[in-house]
């Protein structure tokens, strides 16, 4: 019996987010006991087949999978081998639990991709140490992964990340013709700030003004510290629109204070042509804000088009 599973597949108690582990298995008792075993350390999800497996996966956050290898239909290894040639899905640990024995069954679990093999009858302790053990381990590779693509002192994407992000972004514009435009902001006399008051204090400006940025842009696109004082957005906005949002960017960096002082930016404006690149869209950008700190400053400057106007 299922009874006590609810309607979304889910045997988790309420409280602050755990990881989720999915356990997928034909035999109903087996799940309830492979449930039992874990507690209320994790979130436990369930699905009774191959293909249920595959639709949660889908659906929601999964961060280990507890997977049978004998089920009707579709059996584990070709779930496993599903989930591991998704993109989406690759990086979810996948542990076997299984009733067969024979090497030749392990050996082909591990072939196709999972992180471990736990044979039935299971013992507790071993599930939980091996369930525990893989958590861990992604939760760390996780934060690796975090700190590779964040900029340490503002929290937003970092260089390295942006540029992967924005080539993703021209991708997408040049298969559906979408809008694509690219911002490039420069805190106006940051130097000033550094000589008169020292780095800590710029350090907190850079944060200020950061959390601004990222406030204002909001789901319309990626925001990158570029280095140093500058930063970067790619939004899905035409040229016009862009410009907009830059000047909505300039007013909320210069409506109060941060960390005790006045701030404004400088902003370079250009509406993006896939098919040229990159490196042309940040050529413009960077035109029209050297053209804006030419005027004065504290402005946003929209990049000349292709016969100067």
């Amino acid at each position: 019996m299922i009874d006590d599973i609810d309607s979304r597949g889910s045997m988790a108690l309420g409280g602050p987010r755990r990881a989720t582990v999915l356990i997928v298995d034909d035999q109903a008792a087996n799940v309830h006991a492979l449930a039992r075993i874990l507690g209320d350390e994790v979130t436990t999800l369930f699905a009774l087949d191959g293909h249920q497996a595959l639709a949660r996966v889908e659906s929601q956050p999964i961060d280990l999978v507890l997977l049978d290898v004998m089920m009707q239909g579709l059996d584990g290894f070709s779930v496993c081998q599903r989930l591991k040639a998704d993109p989406r899905t690759a990086s979810i640990p996948v542990i076997f639990v299984s009733g067969l024995t024979e090497g030749a069954d392990e050996e082909r679990g591990f072939a196709v991709g999972a992180v471990d093999y736990i044979h039935k009858p299971f013992l507790p302790a071993i599930v939980r140490a091996r369930v525990h053990t893989q958590l861990r381990l992604r939760a760390a590779l996780q934060e690796l992964d975090r700190m590779a693509r964040t900029d340490p002192l503002t929290g937003l994407a970092n260089r390295r990340h942006f540029d992967q992000r924005f080539a993703t972004l021209l991708g997408e514009a040049m298969e559906t013709g979408g809008p694509l435009s690219l911002l490039v902001c420069d805190i106006d006399h940051f130097k000033q700030i550094n000589d008169a008051v020292g780095h800590a204090e710029g350090d907190a400006v850079l944060v200020g003004v950061a959390l601004r940025l990222a406030g204002v842009v909001d789901g319309a696109g990626i925001v990158a510290r570029w280095g140093g004082e500058e930063f970067v957005c790619a939004v899905r906005l035409d040229a016009g629109d862009a410009l907009d949002l830059a000047e909505r960017i300039r007013d909320r960096v210069r409506s109060e204070p941060i960390a005790g002082h006045a701030v404004t930016m400088s902003i370079g404006v250009t509406g993006v042509d896939p098919a040229r690149g990159a490196r042309e869209a940040f050529l413009r950008a960077d035109a029209a804000l050297y053209r804006a700190k030419q005027a004065g400053r504290d402005r946003c400057v929209l990049a000349e088009t292709a016969n100067g106007s």
